[in-house]
């Protein structure tokens, strides 16, 4: 090569020129799709615009739902140039942590799940060109949730690129021509639909041409719902090839060691005076607390959880800004690392008093969804204040905490997935019940499909009112039970379908 350039082949293919400098190689362009994996791409998301229009006319808790997320996995590892291997590793995830949506019926669960699908949709897309899970930026992460946005009104035109390139053409001019017709019948289609519907009402001759011997109403619905499911995947994928990195957050005023000292000392010292109190209360027993506070122990015991998660929520946000506005001083100082940590110790401390006063107001009072979730919630809070403590102890030349936590997060919830959440519910309550304590039956008969295993065998040791008010409900849910179309088959619904049928016969 004349003046010394060298031609470098990087992993994936990439070329690089190096001539006594780095020059920099621009992506190929997008348009630049194989016709098979054209081909594929267009299948993929024909069959995620097909799922969207199963869910939407029934319901996400289903094989629609699981096969939509599959599909959208499917477009973006063929379509979306995914060279990096992390990004790969994260899209799978999706589609395994998707099976959970034929798994469960509980509405909150399910609500969770999808968020946690978003997210890991996103993740896999951001990661798709580039980068580690160990140098996430929030910030970043942010940006490329609002790139979505974007990714809507380039849909179309990426759609209309990969059907050009899927056509068994060899010239690139009549691939040219092929796109700009594409484009044009784009452009066309609602027009003539509008004008038409428009002629068709004045005039019913005209309209005659169009009778079909089907409902065109229920044919247009299902056509415009998948085209509303292509639409929204082909965002995504738009997202995968999208390679605008994230414009750098701005500097803001960075913090010494004094400011940091006082802030976390003040910190410490709140905290330390709070499991101060604890240890008075504990030792001075119930007299104690009824004379210094007017509520018996009961009442102490179960006031103030949330200000707790609240209060542990704030300071975890306080460490994590602490420690990143802190300028070149501060991140090597040992006083304010061992406050931070201090900080993040105290306050597990102060979720484990949390956590425990949940657990005697559950004792007095029973087990609720929400009291369940919030101890979940509370003991992964401390979960994430020790993986604060790690990260802040020491200067880590990676960003590893936020998938560390999205990791944790990631967890819990499959395992809440596996351990199903209102089964243990019903079955703690319905054991409340047989030693002859109080039980709202009517709530756990409001819970959803996944309850309704554990009610019935659970209510086989409860007291004989309690089983005759089960019966009788699950029973008549029975006989007005609606039968789900295949699409939304659910392993929760199909499992309450053959407990019902047990307790009550064929419906």
């Amino acid at each position: 090569m004349h003046g010394g350039a060298h031609v470098n082949q990087a992993d994936g293919g990439a070329v690089s020129i190096d001539d006594g400098a780095a020059a920099a190689v621009p992506s190929p362009p997008r348009g630049g799709s194989s016709r098979t994996t054209a081909r594929w791409t267009l299948v993929a998301l024909l069959a995620a615009g097909v799922a969207t229009d199963l869910v939407l006319r029934s319901r996400i808790d289903g094989a629609a739902g699981t096969a939509g997320v599959v599909a959208v996995v499917g477009a973006v590892l063929v379509g979306g140039r995914v060279a990096n291997r992390q990004a790969r590793a994260v899209l799978a995830t999706a589609a395994l942590v998707a099976l959970v949506l034929v798994v469960r019926r509980s509405p909150w669960l399910v609500a969770v799940d999808v968020v946690a699908l978003a997210g890991l949709l996103l993740l896999g897309t951001t990661l798709a060109r580039s980068g580690s899970l160990l140098d996430l930026r929030l910030g970043a992460l942010l940006h490329r949730g609002l790139r979505v946005v974007v990714g809507g009104l380039e849909a179309p035109a990426l759609v209309l690129d990969r059907l050009a390139a899927a056509v068994p053409l060899t010239s690139e001019p009549a691939r040219g021509r092929l796109r700009v017709a594409a484009r044009g019948v784009g452009l066309a289609l609602p027009v003539v639909v509008v004008v038409g519907a428009l002629l068709a009402s004045a005039d019913a001759v005209f309209a005659s041409f169009f009778s079909l011997p089907v409902d065109p109403a229920a044919w247009l619905g299902h056509l415009l719902l998948t085209l509303a499911g292509v639409w929204a995947a082909a965002a995504v994928l738009w997202l995968a090839l999208d390679d605008r990195d994230a414009p750098a957050a701005p500097v803001g005023p960075q913090l010494g060691v004094v400011e940091g000292t006082i802030v976390l000392g003040s910190l410490v010292a709140l905290y330390s005076l709070f499991v101060l109190a604890q240890v008075v209360a504990e030792v001075g027993g119930d007299s104690y607390v009824l004379r210094t506070t007017g509520l018996t122990a009961a009442e102490h015991a179960r006031s103030g959880f949330f200000q707790l998660l609240w209060a542990a929520g704030v300071t975890l946000a306080v460490i994590l800004g602490i420690h990143r506005a802190a300028g070149p001083s501060a991140r090597g100082s040992r006083v304010l690392a061992v406050l931070q940590v201090a900080a993040a110790v105290l306050t597990v401390a102060v979720v484990g008093v949390a956590v425990r006063r949940l657990g005697l107001y559950e004792d007095a009072f029973g087990l609720t969804i929400l009291r369940f979730v919030s101890t979940v919630a509370a003991w992964w809070l401390g979960v994430v204040m020790l993986l604060t403590a790690v990260y802040v102890s020491r200067p880590w030349r990676r960003t590893w905490l936020p998938a560390a936590v999205g990791a944790s997060a990631l967890i819990v919830l499959v395992g809440l997935n596996v351990a199903n959440p209102e089964r243990i519910v019903v079955e703690h309550n319905l054991a409340r019940s047989s030693d002859g304590r109080h039980v709202d039956v009517g709530y756990l008969l409001g819970l959803s499909d996944d309850a309704v295993p554990a009610l019935v065998d659970a209510s086989a040791s409860a007291p004989p009112e309690v089983r005759g008010q089960i019966a009788a409900t699950l029973c008549a849910r029975q006989r007005v039970r609606n039968e789900d179309p295949w699409f939304a088959a659910n392993l929760a619904a199909h499992r309450a379908e053959r407990s019902l049928t047990d307790l009550c016969g064929p419906g």
